[in-house]
């Protein structure tokens, strides 16, 4: 199983610091062409979950709950 964890522009720039090098320049824009670029492979993800605004503990429970839900489906 595939679990594609993705967030907004915003989100994505407040977790990340200035020492990631595929950021260099304009962090927005480089996020915004990232995105764009990896597009096609994170949507073949099994599962995508928005983690914008969430907590890791709210993360982990959403992924525990949809895993289970396929394995009683």
């Amino acid at each position: 199983v595939i679990i594609c964890l993705k967030a907004d522009e915003e989100e994505i720039l407040k977790r990340v610091d200035d020492t990631r090098p595929l950021l260099k320049g304009d962090r927005t824009e480089r996020i915004r062409t990232l995105m764009k670029e990896r597009d096609i492979y994170y949507r073949r993800a099994d599962i995508t979950i928005d983690t914008t605004a969430k907590s890791p503990h709210v993360v982990a429970e959403e992924i525990i709950d949809l895993l289970s839900l396929r394995e009683d489906g």
